[in-house]
């Protein structure tokens, strides 16, 4: 799974796998890490068996999409503008085009979108990052700038659904 992702983005990866995950209904469900998210509509290919919580492959191989979220009870003690550099790890030639904290549902989130290379091709990344309840919740999205144009929309629907469970998501 990681040849065609960003080192970053598996480093980042949690490696307790899906146990107490669930679909329904078209929606992720984590009880256990505390959220859900719907699942990406249209083409995109579900890849099992990785690290992360969730990982999609557009179909042409350009662009790919991931949710994931490290929980480890304690409050995270990195700051999420690190956590964010993380993610870029691998990329060659980067450079941050937009950095700013946002709010998903309530919920503050820092936003980042970055250009880079990966193994010589260009690509975008685009990530929120959320923490909360003693997790890291990660929605990654990155794309070759000539991939599918449909990619972006799928990714902000994805973003738009995420919720925290419980009273206070």
């Amino acid at each position: 799974m990681c040849r065609w992702f960003p080192l970053g983005v598996c480093l980042a990866a949690s490696l307790a796998g899906c146990a107490g995950a669930r679909i329904r209904d078209g929606l992720y469900v984590h009880p256990d890490k505390g959220f859900q998210v719907a699942l990406p509509t249209g083409s995109w290919e579900r890849l099992p068996g990785s690290d992360v919580d969730l990982a999609f492959r557009h179909p042409s191989g350009a662009a790919g999409l991931l949710v994931n979220a490290t929980c480890e009870g304690n409050p995270p003690r990195r700051p999420s503008r690190l956590l964010a550099r993380h993610l870029l790890i691998g990329l060659t030639d980067k450079v941050v085009l937009r950095q700013e904290e946002v709010r998903l549902h309530g919920v503050p989130a820092l936003y980042t979108l970055a250009r880079g290379r990966y193994e010589g091709q260009p690509l975008e990344v685009q990530a929120f990052i959320i923490r909360a309840r003693g997790c890291v919740y990660d929605l990654v999205y990155f794309v070759n700038p000539n991939g599918p144009p449909e990619g972006s929309a799928a990714f902000e629907a994805v973003v738009q659904s995420f919720r925290l469970l419980g009273p206070e998501g």
